[in-house]
């Protein structure tokens, strides 16, 4: 007696098994003709990641006119603000947009991507250092 209730149980579970591996068979072809049926999405997909080798490069190109502009915006603005006060208004403000590499490119990045207004920026070049900066500065918004 036993053996069959140990046959029984084990024909059972072998029974289970079975419902449940269509179960996921029936899922697996649902799924199947989801897909089939955006194909659309799967071609935006796969245009998306090819391009972005070329978005890559683009964006390192950006980094580095940005990079070489701000060597020459945070040399000028460094040697002005050597021969001004410290508490003048000007040196304030030059040394907040300026005052280091990494501010200045964080500063002419925003000016390029609609962070910060362009006379904000260039105003205080243009008025402390040379009217030059000004023309400068719009032909690097313009590039």
């Amino acid at each position: 007696q036993f053996m069959s209730v140990l046959v029984d149980s084990s024909m059972m579970n072998f029974s289970a098994a079975r419902v449940i591996r269509m179960m996921r068979l029936i899922r697996l072809l649902r799924m199947a003709r989801l897909v089939r049926g955006i194909g659309q999405l799967r071609i935006l997909i796969i245009s998306i990641v090819s391009s972005m080798r070329s978005l890559t490069w683009t964006c390192l190109l950006l980094t580095l006119m940005v990079y070489t502009f701000s060597i020459y915006v945070t040399q000028t603005v460094t040697d002005r603000r050597g021969s001004m006060l410290k508490d003048n208004p000007s040196y304030i403000i030059l040394d907040q947009y300026y005052g280091s590499l990494g501010s200045t490119m964080l500063s002419l990045f925003m000016a390029v991507t609609g962070g910060v207004d362009w006379a904000v920026l260039c105003d205080p070049l243009m008025t402390t250092i040379s009217p030059l900066m000004g023309i400068l500065f719009a032909m690097y918004v313009a590039f």
